[in-house]
């Protein structure tokens, strides 16, 4: 049966105003019942290996895996700075190992269209080859992010091919809400045609996912308006996919009641063959 977890950007106006810090998204996390838990590299408050064993040991003591650490990386930056942008990559890779997730998060990098594109795309390449290599040699597996907002991934052909470039150890993070044509992430209108482009990449990617990430944008009336589930859940179905599927809430309001009605919609999905 796949798992829910839930992404601490998901509380991230929370911690960033200090009303809670990553011991009281576990807790939270534990609260509502969930399986495991999504870090996001930006939210830890240090790399002391103390602290991250720390924060470890809070997980297992709340029964709690750490599904995923995703890191904010950009392998589309100038040249002379891509050297730090693996290092730090690696660097996160080991503190993955350290604390027992299975897999790591990365992103391809942002850029613009332009004559440049396809030299930013073949370093791109470079470096998360590398990096999933490394990975793979640390037995942490790295998986790529879609993202839209002019990366490097904003469709579904564009994540095959820098899969099948980078490989073989390079694995997939399956975002529901971060291809062009969600109207969450592009502002696309919400019109069916305007989502089609979405949900075809989608379709096309779902066999590669190690990981997902469910967007909620709208759940105020219990029920995400945004994003097709039934539809979603029944590609990841056909897929056989297995795993966790972490929530991210990138909507407005209060982000633990929202994500209280989230997980009470998201739930059956995970355990009803009927999606």
């Amino acid at each position: 049966m796949m798992k829910l977890a839930c992404t601490s950007l998901s509380v991230q106006r929370a911690l960033r105003s200090g009303q809670l810090d990553l011991h009281g998204f576990v807790h939270f996390c534990r609260e509502l019942d969930l399986d495991g838990v999504d870090f996001n590299a930006t939210t830890f408050t240090s790399e002391d290996s103390a602290y991250l064993k720390d924060i470890k040991l809070h997980c297992l003591k709340h029964g709690l895996s750490i599904a995923c650490l995703s890191i904010s990386n950009d392998f589309a930056r100038p040249v002379a700075e891509l050297p730090a942008q693996v290092e730090m990559t690696k660097r996160w890779i080991d503190h993955a190992l350290l604390l027992g997730a299975p897999q790591v998060r990365v992103f391809a990098g942002r850029v613009e269209d332009g004559p440049d594109r396809q030299a930013v795309w073949q370093e791109a390449v470079r470096c998360l080859k590398e990096v999933a290599d490394y990975g793979y040699d640390r037995g942490v597996h790295v998986a790529l992010q879609n993202h839209n907002h002019g990366a490097l991934t904003e469709y579904g052909d564009d994540v095959l091919r820098l899969v099948q470039q980078a490989g073989p150890h390079l694995g997939h993070v399956w975002d529901t809400g971060q291809y062009v044509g969600s109207p969450g992430a592009s502002g696309a209108a919400q019109e069916l045609g305007a989502q089609e482009v979405m949900y075809r990449s989608l379709q096309q990617t779902v066999h590669l996912a190690t990981h997902v990430r469910l967007k909620v944008y709208r759940i105020e009336t219990g029920a995400e308006r945004w994003l097709d589930y039934p539809r979603i859940f029944a590609m990841l179905r056909g897929a056989g996919y297995n795993g966790f599927c972490s929530i991210v809430y990138e909507g407005p309001g209060d982000e633990k009641e929202a994500l209280r009605r989230a997980v009470a919609y998201l739930r059956p999905f995970l355990a009803s063959e009927s999606y």
